[in-house]
C-alpha cells in the first residue's frame, strides 16, 4: 500500500477537516487530538501536498529535514489579504513590493536569515516591557475560572 493510498483511506474514516473555518480557529484542539490518534500525518482535503503533522516525533523529523519536508508555500496557497487591508496591500505591491514568504513559509537559507532578524526581538531584555501586560491578562483569565473545578 502506498503512502498516498494510506492518506486516502484515513480521509474516508475521518470527518472532513477545514483548517480555514472560524470554528477551527476558535477551537482546533479536538481536531488535533483526533488527528494525533487516527492520522498523525493528515493531508488537507482540497489542498494536495499540504499536511498537518501532529505528533512530536513526526514534527521533529519534518522540521529537521527541509530537503524532504518543505515549508515553502506555493503562490496558489496564499490567502487573499482581509478586505479591510486589501487596498493598502495592493498599493504597496503596486509600488514594487511583491509578496515575500516569511519565516513560517520558508526553508533555509531564507528561513535562517529571517530568523536571525526576529531573534533579536525575543531576548529577555527585548520582551521585558510585556511583563506587566502578561501579568494583567493572566490575572484576568485566572479570575474568570470557576473555583474548585479541575480545568484542562
Amino acid at each position: 500500500m502506498t503512502y498516498r493510498r494510506i492518506v486516502t483511506d484515513i480521509h474516508e474514516t475521518l470527518p472532513r477537516l477545514d483548517p480555514h473555518t472560524d470554528a477551527f480557529y476558535q477551537d482546533p484542539y479536538p481536531a488535533y487530538a483526533e488527528l494525533r490518534d487516527k492520522a498523525p500525518v493528515y493531508e488537507i482535503p482540497d489542498q494536495p501536498g499540504l499536511f498537518f503533522v501532529t505528533t512530536w516525533p513526526l514534527v521533529r523529523e519534518a522540521l529537521m529535514d527541509p530537503a524532504r519536508f518543505s515549508n515553502n508555500m506555493p503562490a496558489a496557497r496564499r490567502d487573499t489579504p482581509p478586505p479591510e487591508v486589501i487596498d493598502e496591500v495592493e498599493a504597496l505591491r503596486a509600488q514594487g513590493y511583491p509578496y515575500r514568504p516569511a519565516l513560517g513559509t520558508n526553508d533555509p537559507p531564507d528561513h535562517t536569515r529571517y530568523r536571525k532578524m526576529v531573534n533579536r526581538a525575543f531576548t529577555v531584555r527585548g520582551l521585558a516591557w510585556m511583563e506587566p501586560l502578561v501579568d494583567e491578562v493572566s490575572d484576568q483569565i485566572a479570575s474568570s475560572l470557576p473555583d474548585g473545578e479541575v480545568i484542562d
